[in-house]
């Protein structure tokens, strides 16, 4: 699926030295430019309890002309609630995207947005359609002045505010204080990590090094790339939800992180490989379960992030069928029993990801997210769930102990051949040096050791 959940908006533009980074826009000059990289923050309108809008494009302006840095126009426009974008310690940042500009001399930028965004007023349950004030045709364009020039060279980091505080919602129409629905903002606190927002990437796997579970990639779609790094904690699944999820060049993956401005490279938290095809306006719901029927098969979800719809409430019933595929937090696949099971109200997040319907979705996938978004999987101690088959060798039944030669696995990043340490609390009869079977539990990447709950004869 190709989508930005974004949790928090605005636009910071800073000049972070990304190495692989393709994609330019317009403008010319014989001198060197910069990696332009686009974060986003926002200010907070206490009339509003969410503010669904659609970015399209984002165009740095100089004289030589436009040099684009955010492109989604194709797919309608990347859907972001901008009431969400800032807490009550202050900004917020999120990155959009990365990408090549010729050096210049940069005097403010253009932000196009669809005409079209859907506001709930502080208090409602629903959602109100409304359009821009001023917009042309189908899109609504915001010109932002920044306060003294940028030249990519110098490395700025530049934040384009969409402050709500001036926004104002009469008779379905939004107008803006001054017509000033965004402005230059500041960039305090960018380069501390916790203030940055969690977000998906979807593009092309390329430039891949190192071993599992530690490596390096980066993804590059629509002319855009950004690097990602992966670690022990980093989940890793396949759609389809079939085993042995691996990164292989040139496939097409949707990488869940955080933006490490320092470093300029995404933190991995969860990886989800496209084995099976998603279409690219495949409408997303990620939010906190409010009420659950496993004999029906839906689930009642809050929207804290939506993506391929314009949301019209505040939540939203997410139907299952009998082939919508259910993961946990580790991203291994669970029956539809064991996931209903694994829900708790008011509690348990999920993303579900699938068809627009009048009142929610209706279901390809669902994920637990609890766990994987803060890197911690099914283990709760940071320790992911895993599920790996193998053929058992120096088998310790006194100690409970094993060693597993990995052929197959689910829930952590592995290769064939990797030697697993495993620990149990009984060895079931039948397991012998040379059986092959089936162990599941919580793996530590650090000893190598699988903690396992369960162990059986692989059929």
């Amino acid at each position: 699926m190709d989508r930005l959940k974004i949790g928090f908006l605005g636009l910071c533009v800073g000049i972070l030295g990304l190495a692989g980074c393709g994609g330019s826009g317009g403008g010319s000059s014989s001198l060197p430019g910069g990696t332009v990289s686009a974060f986003a923050t926002d200010n907070m309108n206490e009339g509003f309890s969410h503010v669904w809008v659609k970015i399209k494009k984002i165009d740095l302006t100089s004289t030589a002309g436009a040099a684009n840095i955010f492109d989604e126009s194709a797919t309608g426009g990347r859907l972001v609630d901008l009431r969400t974008l800032r807490d009550s310690t202050g900004a917020r940042f999120l990155m959009l995207s990365t990408a090549n500009v010729p050096a210049g001399s940069y005097t403010g930028a253009t932000v196009t947005m669809d005409k079209n965004l859907s506001v709930v007023t502080t208090g409602s349950a629903t959602a109100k359609d409304a359009i821009f004030d001023g917009a042309t045709g189908s899109e609504k364009f915001l010109a932002v002045t920044f306060r003294a020039p940028i030249n990519p060279v110098t490395k700025p980091k530049v934040v384009i505010d969409f402050d709500l505080s001036t926004w104002n919602l009469v008779s379905g129409v939004v107008t803006a204080t001054g017509d000033l629905f965004a402005k230059h903002g500041h960039d305090d606190g960018i380069g501390d990590s916790s203030r940055h927002e969690q977000d998906d990437y979807s593009g092309s796997v390329s430039a891949l090094s190192g071993t599992a579970p530690n490596q390096t990639f980066t993804i590059s779609k629509h002319g855009r790339s950004i690097n990602v790094v992966t670690d022990a904690s980093t989940v890793i699944f396949n759609n389809n939800g079939s085993d042995n999820p691996a990164l292989v060049a040139g496939e097409k993956v949707e990488v869940t992180g955080i933006f490490n401005t320092t470093a300029g490279v995404l933190k991995a938290s969860r990886i989800k490989i496209e084995q099976e095809n998603e279409f690219e306006n495949e409408a997303q719901i990620t939010g906190v379960v409010l009420s659950s029927d496993v004999t029906n098969g839906v689930i009642n979800s809050t929207i804290e992030s939506a993506d391929g719809f314009l949301p019209q409430a505040t939540a939203a019933l997410i139907t299952t069928t009998d082939t919508t595929k259910f993961f946990g937090p580790s991203g291994i696949m669970v029956t539809k029993a064991e996931f209903f099971t694994l829900l708790m109200s008011n509690v348990t997040r999920i993303e579900a990801e699938g068809t627009a319907t009048d009142t929610g979705i209706t279901a390809v996938r669902v994920k637990i997210e609890d766990g994987d978004h803060h890197g911690g999987g099914d283990g709760g101690d940071g320790h992911p769930e895993a599920e790996l088959k193998g053929t058992v060798s120096n088998l310790n039944v006194d100690s409970k102990t094993f060693d597993l030669t990995v052929s197959r696995w689910e829930g952590v990043s592995l290769t064939a051949g990797k030697v697993i340490k495993v620990t149990a609390t009984s060895i079931p009869a039948g397991i012998v040096n040379g059986a092959r079977v089936e162990a599941k539990g919580n793996y530590d990447s650090a000893t190598t050791t699988l903690t396992a709950e369960r162990i059986k004869l692989d059929d």
